[in-house]
């Protein structure tokens, strides 16, 4: 019986990491790695090994400063200043709560944009570029996050069950 919570709770880990990979403020990768430390932690790291741990590891580290960047990098790309990069963090925040998944993307954008016109003093087009790039910075972290969430999900699927 133990084991089968044990084995439910990886399971929920990594699942709800999954999610995660998507879905901002829930730690993806470092919902799923945990998980997997508690399966070698419980049945022990024959399966999966210390060096796979350890590079699974590094992974979700890296992952976790590129992804607390990806906006910040698109929107700096595109010409944005610090306000932008504020004002997409603040957006995409406020549009989660309020508007689910498709504000999140119109809150990273917006406001980044308000950020832009209202704090740097800047034109319209400027403003409306930087929002841009804060959008594509996004989207681009979060696939690579999903990708990754995946080459886990797999991994472990691999390592464990074949």
């Amino acid at each position: 019986m133990e084991s089968f919570i044990v084995s439910l709770l990886v399971w929920s880990a990594l699942l709800l990491g999954l999610l995660g990979t998507v879905v901002p403020f829930l730690p993806g990768l470092g919902l799923m790695f945990s998980g997997i430390l508690l399966h070698v932690w419980y049945f022990g790291s024959e399966d999966i090994g210390i060096p796979l741990l350890s590079v699974l590891g590094g992974v979700t580290v890296l992952s976790m400063l590129l992804d607390s960047l990806g906006s910040a990098y698109g929107a700096a790309r595109f010409g944005s200043s610090r306000w932008g990069v504020i004002g997409s963090l603040a957006g995409g925040v406020a549009g989660l709560f309020l508007f689910s998944a498709p504000g999140l993307l119109l809150g990273v954008f917006f406001g980044a944009v308000l950020g832009e016109a209202f704090f740097a003093k800047k034109d319209m087009r400027q403003s409306l570029h930087a929002g841009w790039g804060s959008v594509l910075g996004f989207l681009g972290s979060t696939i690579i996050k999903v990708i990754l969430g995946f080459a886990f999900l797999l991994v472990f699927i691999f390592t464990v069950y074949f």
